[in-house]
């Protein structure tokens, strides 16, 4: 649990170092917040309101959007397993207006390299997925949270 409260902590200190939307403004209050992933964002076999994005954005009053969606992967088209497009299609679905953007995504990328095309695919759809989110919302303060240590064979 520890790890998890510095995790949370880091990833809130690099977001307000890189908020330059908001210099000098410390209240979020009435600003939109979206997050964008997989089932860690849509908070799997719980309602996404408990998870730990959720609870910022209400603590600090913000809006709060979850566009989260299990199984949901970076560079790979899994509509035929039930989980839908791709997220360099997916974030076409996004609101037009955003003013803070948190991506949590790539870990099921990790189990469907093996599957669906290698390295190369996720990487070049890693590429494609920020430089879209970078031109969609250029005003947009954008964080990106992609898998952390996870033990696989390939």
């Amino acid at each position: 649990m520890n790890t998890l409260i510095k995790a949370i902590a880091a990833l809130a200190a690099v977001i307000s170092l890189n908020v330059s939307a908001f210099a000098g403004d410390d209240d979020f209050s009435g600003k939109t917040m979206c997050v964008f992933g997989d089932s860690y964002v849509a908070n799997h076999l719980r309602p996404y309101t408990e998870a730990w994005h959720s609870k910022v954005a209400e603590r600090m009053g913000m809006k709060y959007i979850n566009f989260g969606r299990n199984g949901s992967s970076i560079a790979f088209d899994c509509s035929k397993e039930g989980f839908g497009r791709e997220m360099t299609e997916r974030y076409k679905e996004l609101p037009d207006s955003i003013d803070i953007l948190l991506v949590i995504a790539g870990h099921n990328d990790a189990d469907w390299v093996a599957k669906y095309g290698g390295w190369d695919k996720f990487t070049k759809s890693l590429d494609t997925l920020c430089r879209s989110l970078k031109e969609r919302y250029p005003d947009t303060a954008i964080g990106f949270v992609t898998p952390w240590n996870v033990d696989r064979p390939y």
